[in-house]
């Protein structure tokens, strides 16, 4: 278990209550799209390590995340489905669900843990990415939301909106990478070799007719 140090800035602001939580959420992100919900079970244990000289190697904090589903997540594969997966990223630290194919409400029941080695501050964010999986081509980006830690309850379950926001993965607001390294979605790659594909077959098609008429 990796154990957290400094945390990302926060972008989001929030309360104790649920509730109002997410009400400031969708408020702070009407310029993104909503793309979805996850629901998510997060449990905060304080730990006094200041009372017990022999528990001083235990975390000060650990947080416990169950990802238990999602609803209604945008369609990135051409079927009208997507592969969808979820990123939870505390600071330096990543975990990752397992992937669940064709289907735009997965169920997960997976559980994640983070431990802070020091007291929770205002600094400290949760960060909740959904993609979904391509085998061939990038994964693509589905929605993400993020919440400060302090202040969440000891135990809470809730549903969280998810958000697409264009100019955090939109390849055009990349430019300090290189060209060759940018990976343009799969739905991009699709619609632009279509035409191309269906003006090649139509030329071929017009070829070979004009070739067997008398």
């Amino acid at each position: 278990v990796e154990t957290v140090g400094s945390v990302g800035k926060s972008t989001v602001d929030i309360v104790s209550s649920p509730v109002n939580l997410i009400k400031n959420n969708i408020i702070k992100s009407l310029s993104s799209t909503y793309s979805g919900s996850v629901c998510l079970q997060i449990t905060t244990i304080q730990n006094n390590n200041n009372n017990n000289n022999n528990n001083n190697d235990k975390p000060v904090v650990v947080i416990t995340i169950c990802v238990i589903s999602a609803e209604k997540l945008s369609s990135k594969d051409v079927n009208g489905t997507s592969d969808p997966y979820f990123k939870l990223i505390v600071g330096d630290v990543t975990h990752t669900t397992t992937i669940k194919d064709c289907t735009l409400n997965p169920v997960y029941h997976e559980t994640f843990r983070f431990e802070f080695d020091r007291e929770i501050t205002d600094n400290d964010t949760l960060i909740v990415e959904a993609w979904d999986h391509n085998k061939h081509i990038s994964d693509e980006f589905i929605g993400d939301f993020e919440i400060k830690i302090k202040g969440l309850e000891p135990q809470m379950k809730e549903s969280f909106p998810l958000f697409y926001n264009e100019e955090k993965y939109n390849p055009a607001y990349i430019k300090d990478i290189p060209k060759d390294q940018i990976k343009l979605p799969g739905r991009f790659v699709f619609l632009f070799l279509s035409p191309l594909f269906l003006c090649i077959y139509k030329y071929s098609y017009y070829c070979i007719h004009r070739t067997l008429s008398p």
